[in-house]
């Protein structure tokens, strides 16, 4: 929910450059299991292996002292020598899911003219989706974020006049509990992604333009992935969260000649492609120049 504070105009003129991979967060997309389709169509829940109840989630822990405008974004810096193509699960708990850190306000505020400006392209779902899309949302905003984050979010409500809501402490806003009629509105209130539409690959058969960076503008960008499946309907949530970083941050770091040696590293793994693929041809050579100077 949160990399450095972007402009608009920022994010429309910036060529921001995939020099690497990692591991992030925040709902974007669910996918369900295809011999599930048909029955997430009906409003009775899906009957499971031998007929068990599915579970609920699991308690969330509290962070009752915490604050986010004193939050540091995470400090990813996985860079190796070599880059080899594989999944790097590691176990976590559920408590971990959604990170906030001082940036969270100046993303919300980016986000939100993200889906306004590109809603086909950051936005879609399918109503086969709504009751996942309705579990998650629910678990969310009525339990996840007023548990883990008490100082920030707080349940309200039910009034005489209207239903219970969730309170952003750090933005003013309120949100029904309820998820909406339609999964696409449900996941616009919990979206969250910076949005590069094109730019940041390679394909075969494309030629390689000549750039020379400015470092005024390039960030490294790192990715906290996040996996599970949902309780009761089964689904597959994938979220992920993008922290950027400029290189002089890496140089202040002591970390250009790693960076460096990992740009090279993209082509002497276990597939070299992904050099091209990254379009560290276009760009690697540049950015060592910096990085070791």
């Amino acid at each position: 929910m949160d990399p450095p504070m972007l402009t608009v105009i920022d994010l429309a003129q910036w060529k921001i450059l995939v020099l690497f991979l990692c591991m992030c967060l925040v709902p974007v997309l669910i996918v369900l299991r295809a011999k599930q389709k048909e029955s997430l169509k009906s409003p009775t829940p899906p009957i499971f292996k031998n007929d068990v109840e599915p579970t609920t989630y699991p308690p969330v822990e509290p962070l009752p002292d915490f604050e986010w405008q004193k939050t540091e974004p995470l400090n990813l810096r996985p860079f190796k020598p070599k880059y080899h193509l594989t999944m790097s699960i590691e176990d976590s708990t559920l408590s971990e899911l959604i990170e906030i850190d001082k940036n969270y306000v100046d993303r919300i505020a980016l986000r939100k003219e993200v889906m306004k400006r590109h809603p086909e392209d950051v936005l879609g779902a399918e109503d086969c989706i709504k009751m996942a899309v309705d579990e998650f949302y629910t678990w969310l905003v009525g339990t996840d974020l007023p548990t883990r984050f008490p100082r920030m979010f707080k349940v309200i409500g039910p009034a005489s006049d209207q239903p219970s809501l969730l309170h952003n402490l750090a933005t003013g806003e309120k949100f029904c509990l309820h998820p909406a009629d339609k999964p696409l509105e449900t996941l616009r209130t919990m979206g969250d992604q910076l949005f590069t539409a094109h730019g940041n690959h390679l394909y075969e058969g494309e030629s390689i333009p000549k750039e020379d960076l400015d470092i005024d503008k390039v960030r490294v960008r790192c990715e906290r992935q996040f996996v599970h499946r949902l309780p009761q309907t089964r689904g597959i949530l994938f979220s992920f969260k993008t922290y950027l970083y400029t290189l002089p941050e890496i140089k202040a770091d002591c970390l250009g000649e790693t960076l460096a040696q990992a740009i090279d590293g993209l082509k002497e793994g276990s597939v070299p492609e992904f050099h091209f693929y990254k379009r560290a041809a276009v760009w690697g050579e540049s950015a060592k120049a910096y990085l070791l100077g």
